[in-house]
């Protein structure tokens, strides 16, 4: 009994965890291509490849910002270096207005949209060889195997 006591606590012990804090923010002159009636959709992508990303924040007419904040146990991906990636993807007219007051929760990364009043494959695929900002971005080691990647992205 004891030994397997003993060693789910130290597999558990060293499993350590990773975090993703992403600064995102979208100022005037990007903001102002958008309204309450022609609304996009911020995405981003924190760890590059072909991966269309978190859906962080409604983008409608006025600029903002946003931490988007990710954790989770796991380890570091071997890769130091990565790329992240955003851009904004039109919303379709079937997305009601409720749409713009959308907030991400605390120390959360994505809206959770509800897949019957917003249905992401209603979205256009973005083209994510080509976001509108790149930002190269480094892992910074933890204890065992985690790690944090920060990284402050503008639009």
């Amino acid at each position: 009994m004891w030994v397997r006591t003993g060693m789910l606590l130290f597999l558990v012990g060293c499993e350590s965890g990773i975090t993703i804090t992403l600064d995102l923010s979208v100022g005037d002159e990007v903001a102002e291509t958008y309204s309450p009636e022609v609304r996009g959709l911020l995405r981003a992508n924190p760890q590059g490849g072909t991966d269309t990303g978190w859906n962080v924040a409604p983008v409608c007419g006025l600029p903002f910002e946003v931490q988007a904040v990710e954790d989770h146990l796991g380890c570091m991906p071997d890769e130091e270096e990565t790329t992240v990636s955003a851009w904004i993807v039109p919303v379709p007219d079937s997305w009601d207005s409720a749409f713009c007051d959308l907030e991400l929760l605390a120390d959360s990364f994505d809206l959770g949209l509800d897949p019957i009043l917003y249905p992401l494959d209603a979205l256009p695929v973005p083209d994510v060889t080509n976001p509108q900002v790149e930002v190269d971005a480094v892992w910074k080691h933890q204890p065992i195997c985690g790690g944090t990647l920060d990284a402050e992205v503008a639009l």
